[in-house]
C-alpha cells in the first residue's frame, strides 16, 4: 500500500474510532447507575418564592422523565421535578395520565419561563403538547390549582 492511502486509512480508523467512544460515552451518561433502577425515586425540596417548601421526585434520566405521572393514580410527594441535560423547548403531553395538573417550565436560573395550568389527562391519541417555545432547563408538574394557590408567574425564582 502507497504511504499516502496508509496515512489516509490510519486517519480513518483513529476517526472512526475516536467518534465510536465519544458516543458510546454519550449514551452511556444519560443511563441510570448499574442497580439503580430499582431504587425509589429520589426526590428533592423545592423553596417557592412565598417562602413554602415542597417535595418533588426527581426525574433526571432519560427514563424517569419519559415515564413522568403516565398509570399513576396520585402525584409522588407534591410533584415531579424533570431536570434536563440540555436547555430545550422541552413539550410534554398527559398520555395515559389519570388527573390535571398545572406545569411551569423553568430557565437554567431557576426562573419561571411559561406556565400551563389545569392541563387535563389524556387517553387517546393524538394528545396535545404543552409547553413554550423557549428553552428550560427544569419543569415542575404540580397539582391542579397549585400555582394559582401560590400565586406563581412567569419572572419569579423557585429555589432548589
Amino acid at each position: 500500500m502507497r504511504p499516502a492511502l496508509k496515512r489516509l486509512a490510519l486517519f480513518h480508523l483513529i476517526l472512526w474510532t475516536v467518534f465510536g467512544i465519544a458516543s458510546f460515552s454519550s449514551a452511556l451518561a444519560d443511563q441510570p447507575l448499574a442497580g439503580s433502577e430499582n431504587k425509589t425515586p429520589a426526590h428533592h425540596s423545592v423553596t417557592l418564592p412565598s417562602g413554602a417548601k415542597i417535595d418533588l421526585e426527581v426525574a433526571d434520566t432519560p427514563q424517569s422523565r419519559q415515564q413522568g405521572l403516565m398509570f399513576r393514580d396520585r402525584l409522588p410527594y407534591d410533584g415531579i421535578l424533570f431536570i434536563f441535560q440540555n436547555a430545550a423547548p422541552h413539550r410534554f403531553w398527559m398520555k395515559n395520565c389519570k388527573f390535571p395538573i398545572d406545569i411551569l417550565w423553568l430557565s437554567p436560573q431557576k426562573v419561571i419561563t411559561h406556565i400551563s395550568e389545569n392541563v387535563p389527562p389524556c387517553s387517546a391519541d393524538p394528545c396535545p403538547t404543552y409547553g413554550p417555545e423557549r428553552d428550560s432547563l427544569y419543569v415542575l408538574e404540580v397539582a391542579a390549582g397549585f400555582a394559582k394557590r401560590e400565586h406563581l408567574a412567569p419572572g419569579m425564582r423557585i429555589g432548589f
